[in-house]
C-alpha cells in the first residue's frame, strides 16, 4: 500500500500527468448509472470524438512517454484510437477501472444516489476503497517520473483531479489535462 509520503512526493510530478475522459457510451443516453461492474463499449459518435481528440493530442507525441488506461472496454477503444496517434507505449491497469456501484449499476440516475457516488454502494465499492486504488495506480504509473497520459473514466479522472490540485469538477469529456 503507498505511503502519505509516496502520495505528497507525487503531487510534486502532477505536470507529468495527462487526463483524457472517454466520451459517449450508451447507458449516459439513457440516463443509467455505469460503473465499474459494466464494460460497455463507446457509441458511433463517442469513437469519432475520441478519434478527433487524438489527432489533438498528436501534438505531445515528442514528450509523452506512455499511455495507461483502464482495462474496461470503453477506456480501452479511447486509448487504442490515441495510440493510433501518438505512437507510444500503452498499458492498462487495473487500479484504474472504474467504481464498482453495487446494486447502482445499470438502474436509473434517479436512483437515490448523493453526490456522483454513493459512500458505501449496496454490495459495491466504498469511495475510501475505489480512492485508495486511484491513488496507488497513480504511485505506479508515475514512479518512472516520465510524462504519462491516463485514459480513464470521469469518476476516477474526478478523484485524480481533487487529488492533486484540490479541483473539483463535475462535467468531464475529452482532454482535461495535457502532460507538459
Amino acid at each position: 500500500m503507498a505511503s502519505r509520503s509516496d502520495f505528497s512526493e507525487l503531487k510534486s510530478l502532477q505536470s507529468l500527468i495527462g487526463l483524457y475522459v472517454y466520451p459517449e457510451v450508451a447507458s449516459e443516453l439513457t440516463g443509467l448509472w455505469i460503473g465499474g461492474a459494466s464494460d460497455e463499449g463507446l457509441t458511433e459518435e463517442g469513437k469519432e470524438q475520441v478519434s478527433l481528440d487524438a489527432r489533438m493530442l498528436k501534438k505531445h507525441r515528442s514528450t509523452l512517454r506512455r499511455i495507461v488506461s483502464s482495462p474496461e472496454l470503453r477506456a480501452v477503444q479511447a486509448a487504442d484510437f490515441i495510440h493510433d496517434q501518438v505512437k507510444v507505449k500503452w498499458a492498462t491497469l487495473s487500479e484504474f477501472r472504474d467504481q464498482d456501484l453495487g446494486a447502482f449499476e445499470g438502474s436509473a440516475k434517479a436512483s437515490p444516489i448523493r453526490g456522483e457516488v454513493a459512500l458505501e454502494p449496496d454490495r459495491g465499492e466504498s469511495r475510501d476503497a475505489f480512492l485508495i486504488r486511484i491513488r496507488e495506480g497513480l504511485v505506479r504509473v508515475l514512479e518512472p517520473r516520465e510524462s504519462v497520459l491516463l485514459v480513464v473514466h470521469p469518476r476516477v479522472a474526478r478523484a485524480i483531479l481533487e487529488w492533486v490540485g484540490g479541483v473539483q469538477v463535475t462535467e468531464l469529456k475529452g482532454v482535461i489535462l495535457e502532460p507538459h
